[in-house]
């Protein structure tokens, strides 16, 4: 038996989340809404690659006693592994890359962005409705390294074609 993929069982897919994220540092950690557009493909039930983006919202809370603003965006790519649990249902976990770029702004001093390149990771679970359809819940998280040091989290519902 071969373990190499073959057409008919690469299969795509594209989707859409929504969820709450946080962004966490010393002497801040604030949470606002998120959303991701995704895209992948599965190689088997075992292995794929996927690409996102990813808009972590702006977070907004207290920061030293100032009012301050996060705004994160990034790209990510992962390496996911399935979990087959039933022909409707699956666990993942991905791990990968993610270009990333955090504005903040503190009110009344003015705004400093940096970006980078880290490590991407998550985990998650995928019903599948319809062979063309799933919902799938999942959390993810990226450790902002190449920044400030912060931590950005998030938890999200989406909807997904495959084909």
């Amino acid at each position: 038996m071969s373990a190499q993929a073959t057409a008919s069982d690469i299969s795509g897919y594209l989707g859409v989340g929504g969820g709450m994220s946080s962004y966490e540092e010393p002497g801040f950690d604030e949470s606002d809404t998120a959303f991701k557009l995704y895209g992948g493909m599965r190689f088997n039930d075992s292995l794929g690659i996927e690409l996102a983006y990813q808009d972590w919202g702006k977070p907004e809370g207290d920061y030293s006693g100032m009012t301050a603003s996060v705004d994160i965006s990034s790209v990510a790519g992962y390496l996911v592994a399935y979990a087959p649990i039933s022909d409707q249902a699956d666990f993942f976990a991905k791990l990968g890359f993610a270009t990333w770029d955090v504005e903040v702004n503190i009110v009344g001093i003015g705004s400093n962005g940096s970006d980078g390149t880290d490590l991407a990771y998550g985990l998650g679970a995928a019903f599948n409705i319809n062979e063309n359809f799933s919902i799938r819940g999942e959390w993810e998280g990226i450790s902002f390294e190449d920044g400030d040091g912060g931590d950005g989290s998030a938890f999200m519902v989406g909807a997904q074609l495959n084909f």
